[in-house]
């Protein structure tokens, strides 16, 4: 059976759904100093290995947004790095984006069927197994120079169950550099993040406000900021994956925090407050 590791985080997680992202920023930066604008390149393939009984398919999907134009030129290049990085791979950092979603293509044929075997043992019962890879990534939010998106990745590869995982990012072009928690965190910030994202996942789960979450089959009674978060016009969201805070049952926990919940919590002087300002 086909089985690989995949990192999802930075996560990373993740190429797929056919959306076609004209993605024209200028509308609402008229304080932004940078104008970017995006497209998405697609694919989606699905190679096959044939045993005497066995049937092998694995779907690659991808969905890659990345930045077509940018006003300052010397900028463009590193961007679309930092996107082709966060996404495909940064062994295609380098590349175009074409090459790179063209790389992630060949090296996902090579990965499948390198790995594909003929098995002397194989069961006497006919089998056909559906694998896949798919990621996509999506700008969930561009103003003042800040760009935020996520990557989203799912994927089954043998064994009991398949994997998912979304991770967020935050990007200021007028630093160069993705915004952390570090950057606009106030006082305690990590404390009473707690409280409301803890709030936030029982309203979520039907759990009432003093109950405890460990009854419900999470590993805590108070979920921290883990820094994997992307900002839209309206707040913040938080990814929690699988795993990371309650049993892959459980699935991924998606936190909206509205910012006027959270500005109470940040800096007064902090690159997030530019980007919601109108």
């Amino acid at each position: 059976m086909y089985h690989s590791s995949k990192n999802i985080s930075g996560l990373i997680i993740v190429c797929a759904v056919a959306m076609a992202v004209a993605f024209s920023c200028g509308k609402n930066t008229k304080q932004s100093k940078y104008s970017v604008d995006f497209d998405t390149i697609h694919i989606d393939d699905t190679f096959q290995f044939d045993t005497l009984k066995q049937v092998f398919k694995y779907n690659v999907k991808a969905d890659f947004t990345y930045p077509e134009n940018c006003s300052d030129t010397a900028k463009l290049h590193k961007l679309q790095s930092i996107f082709i990085a966060a996404v495909l791979s940064e062994n295609f950092s380098s590349l175009t984006p074409q090459q790179a979603v063209d790389s992630f293509h060949r090296q996902e044929e090579t990965r499948f069927f390198s790995d594909m075997r003929y098995d002397e043992d194989e069961p006497a019962d006919t089998a056909t197994w559906e694998l896949y890879y798919h990621v996509s990534n999506n700008i969930t939010g561009y103003n003042n120079n800040i760009i935020s998106f996520t990557v989203e990745l799912s994927g089954y590869t043998g064994g009991a169950h398949g994997y998912h995982g979304v991770a967020g990012y935050v990007y200021d072009l007028s630093t160069d550099g993705f915004i952390t928690e570090d950057d606009f965190a106030g006082i305690n910030y990590r404390q009473n993040m707690a409280a409301v994202i803890t709030g936030k996942i029982k309203e979520i789960h039907g759990i009432e406000p003093d109950g405890q979450l460990d009854e419900f089959d999470f590993w805590s009674n108070e979920i921290e900021p883990n820094g994997n978060f992307s900002i839209d016009s309206r707040g913040i969201t938080y990814y929690f994956n699988e795993y990371e805070i309650a049993p892959y049952s459980s699935g991924m926990t998606a936190v909206f925090i509205p910012f006027n919940e959270l500005v109470v919590y940040i800096s007064d002087s902090n690159p997030l407050t530019n980007f919601f300002r109108k």
